[in-house]
């Protein structure tokens, strides 16, 4: 399929030098899925490049410590010439560039906020809300209803297992091959707690 006309400009920001949190694979697969059919355009802003995005197509590193004036200013340039139909952000501070962009562009501003706590009730302004979190889209329409807010999958590429890993798995723990084995992704720190526990009782009810 021939890539249409209208452009995307897809923002995000990066505290860290590894920063690969879910955001950044999500907005890595919607560019590969949809850019397909959009001319596309990804800007990281922050202290350091992205490793899990550097690699795409149309690229643009920002360094953005605190506020960097010189580095906003570049940037806005650049999406001004570019007219991009929509501004996709993924995080509340590549949203408020996004806002700020908008002044300048006759885009739509889209904000993809891909699951983590619901935080404050201030929910920043954009033309519309995608969210993959049931909580987080149930508490957005309660406080602000007549927004423009969908709920989505948050993978766009069919997912592939690791059978090898699964193969092993069995191994490992001698199990029979009529044995079923559920594989729960989750980074390993005190902040997933939940995940461990959701897995073990899910482990528990299937018993």
């Amino acid at each position: 399929m021939s890539k249409t006309s209208k452009i995307i400009c897809y923002f995000i920001y990066s505290e860290h030098e590894n920063k690969s949190g879910g955001s950044f694979y999500s907005l890595r697969d919607h560019v590969s899925v949809i850019g397909a059919n959009f001319e596309s355009y990804v800007f990281n802003f922050g202290k350091h490049p992205s490793t899990k995005l550097d690699k795409l197509h149309n690229f643009h590193y920002v360094p953005f410590i605190k506020w960097n004036f010189i580095s906003l200013a570049f940037s806005i340039a650049k999406i001004k010439k570019l007219q991009p139909d929509i501004i996709h952000a993924y995080d509340q501070k590549s949203l408020f560039i996004a806002r700020i962009a908008c002044l300048f562009t006759k885009s739509v501003v889209l904000y993809t906020k891909c699951g983590g706590s619901n935080g404050s009730r201030f929910i920043p302004d954009a033309h519309c809300y995608i969210y993959f979190s049931r909580e987080n889209y149930y508490y957005h329409k309660k406080i602000k209803p007549k927004s423009k807010i969908y709920l989505v999958p948050n993978r766009v590429a069919d997912p592939k297992g690791e059978i090898e890993a699964v193969e092993n798995l069995r191994k490992t723990l001698l199990l029979d091959r009529n044995y079923k084995v559920l594989l729960r992704i989750s980074r390993v720190n005190r902040y997933y707690d939940r995940t461990f526990n959701q897995t073990f009782r899910l482990f528990k009810r299937l018993n």
